[in-house]
């Protein structure tokens, strides 16, 4: 481990280190704003770049400005820095764990993790999914998140080893950590055959429209259609596991299935938008287990109720027949039976009622009722 200061970050991290500092003051976010005016000073108040994060070739955060705050708490012993505390699933598997990876050094001497709030005012207590995820860690983190500047007795600051872009397919140290500490002890469960289904989640999460329809040509081929969102982690985990193929839309429970991947696992990856972002998900499968997925991008529309462009929460519409014949033509499915495309006025009627469910949602938010995520009938 390093100590002392190291030269400003210019580009991502090269290579896995750690930068062992004392009486370091660790910055939360106090205005909203993007870069993230969050993260870390060492004691003589200069910035410390190596605790910024990273996504794509940029910081998601800087530190912020001086002056220093004039009362800051205090933080005693030993604590890894562990950046943005976020509450999305995907986000948190990919970001939120990226400075895991000297917990499984015992030099490290800590499981204490410090993050800070993704925004002010963000919610900051852990939720029953991330607890889940934490303990498939073996040791299990312990997490705190600081909503108040703390100088800390001794900060480890990691290199980011894990990411979006360039780190997506994780740095050599995260790779082994993940290898040998996270989900030893569950045991592979469940059907060679696999379906992700993202149909479940409402309205607001993105999805492929109709994807009921790939669902029951799916099934008739062997295939489980596995909701994960609907059963607890490790349970997912045992799931993944066991697989042999694996079809899924592009989307978050790909991050975790990326955890405990193997080389021999097909995976085929149905892009819901037009996009580049699930381009991280191949780097990952490949990185993590030299796993080639078979990507299938048939979008032909990125549907958005406030108007058309692919987003997190874009409802693509793609032709099913080029979903099955790609599927076909790589092995996941028996190649004697086409996929018809949508009829044009079932893609009508569903995109009216998604419409109309997207609006009941934004009036009764508006209104300051309680607003359900409601779920599209996808037949």
């Amino acid at each position: 481990m390093g100590q002392g200061r190291a030269k400003a970050l210019r580009t991502l991290p090269a290579d896995d280190r750690v930068l062992v500092l004392r009486d370091a003051l660790v910055l939360p976010p106090a205005a909203p704003g993007i870069p993230v005016a969050a993260g870390v000073r060492a004691a003589d108040g200069t910035a410390v770049p190596e605790a910024a994060l990273w996504r794509g070739f940029a910081p998601l955060t800087v530190a912020p400005g001086v002056p220093p705050p004039a009362a800051p708490a205090r933080l005693d012993g030993r604590h890894l820095w562990g950046g943005l505390f976020w509450q999305h699933f995907g986000h948190f598997l990919v970001e939120g764990t990226a400075r895991l990876w000297p917990l499984g050094r015992p030099e490290t001497g800590t499981r204490s993790v410090l993050f800070v709030p993704r925004r002010v005012g963000a919610e900051t207590a852990l939720q029953a999914w991330q607890n889940g995820v934490l303990d498939l860690f073996d040791p299990r983190p312990e997490i705190t998140v600081l909503t108040r500047p703390t100088v800390v007795g001794e900060l480890l600051v990691p290199t980011q080893g894990f990411g979006l872009g360039p780190l997506a397919g994780g740095t050599p140290a995260f790779r082994a950590f993940v290898a040998g500490s996270f989900a030893r002890r569950v045991a592979p469960e469940g059907p060679e055959r696999l379906y992700l289904s993202r149909s479940g989640i409402g309205a607001r999460r993105g999805g492929l429209l109709g994807e009921g329809r790939i669902e029951a040509r799916l099934a008739a081929e062997g295939y489980e259609i596995f909701h994960p969102e609907r059963h607890p982690v490790a349970l997912q985990v045992a799931r993944y596991k066991a697989a042999r193929q694996v079809v899924a839309p592009d989307g978050s429970a790909l991050h975790l299935f990326g955890f405990v991947a193997r080389a021999g696992q097909q995976v085929a990856m149905i892009y819901r938008r037009r996009s580049g972002v699930p381009r991280n998900i191949v780097a990952q499968l490949a990185g993590f287990a030299g796993i080639e997925t078979c990507e299938i991008q048939a979008v032909t529309r990125d549907w958005r109720a406030e108007g058309d462009g692919p987003s997190r929460e874009s409802l693509g519409v793609a032709s099913h027949a080029e979903i099955g014949r790609a599927l076909a033509e790589a092995g996941f499915i028996a190649a004697d039976r086409p996929w018809p495309d949508l009829p044009d006025r079932f893609v009508a009627r569903r995109l009216n009622s998604r419409r109309k469910a997207l609006a009941r949602r934004s009036e009764k938010a508006a209104g300051g009722a309680p607003a359900s995520a409601p779920r599209a009938a996808d037949g």
